[in-house]
């Protein structure tokens, strides 16, 4: 079990790795171990956000040989298609519990870490040209790949605390998430 108030002292702090300043916040609180109240320390880090637009494109060579994509058939000639790519990573729960009587400090249960990414396809049409072969390959509407996973350090020896030794991978919960990703594929030959 953990309780959780805010106290009005706050420091706020910021972390440059590779050159992105990653702010994040300190707050106090209290969880309990069995029937003590524990001070602690509770650390808030904001979402780690990634997008990126990739063009994909085969190229003049490929024309050459009778090869081309289409990525958006409303427009005139070939348009490269732009495949959109978005992540996150997330940090909850994420505490220090700082015992009165003990000088040792721990992490307190309750800690995720969530990381997930979404692909985006759009409608896409590919001709295939060759000598006699002619062929033509639509995908459409256009797809969504998403995916997520969420992992949960797991207190096995019900202390109230995240020991170093239950820090290891096989006591940590993974649950996957994924929407389902159906791919019809057209072709006329």
């Amino acid at each position: 079990m953990r309780a959780s108030r805010f106290l009005s002292a706050k420091a706020l702090g910021a972390l440059a790795v590779a050159g992105v300043v990653v702010a994040f916040s300190f707050s106090s609180g209290y969880t309990t171990q069995g029937t003590t109240l524990v001070p602690d320390v509770e650390v808030t880090l904001p979402t780690a956000n990634f997008a990126k637009t990739f063009s994909f494109d085969l190229g003049s060579q490929a024309a050459a040989l009778g090869i081309q994509i289409d990525g958006n058939p409303n427009l005139p000639g070939n348009q490269p298609i732009q495949i959109s790519v978005a992540a996150h990573l997330d940090v909850t729960g994420l505490a220090v519990g700082i015992p009165l009587e003990s000088p040792d400090p721990y992490l307190v249960t309750g800690l995720h870490v969530n990381a997930g990414f979404t692909i985006t396809i759009p409608a896409v049409t590919a001709t295939v040209n060759l000598s006699l072969l002619k062929a033509t390959i639509s995908i459409s509407p256009a797809k969504t790949l998403t995916a997520s996973v969420d992992l949960a350090p797991q207190d096995t020896n019900t202390n109230s605390k995240l020991d170093v030794s239950e820090l290891v991978p096989s006591n940590v919960l993974v649950t996957p998430t994924f929407s389902p990703f159906t791919l019809n594929v057209t072709a006329a030959l």
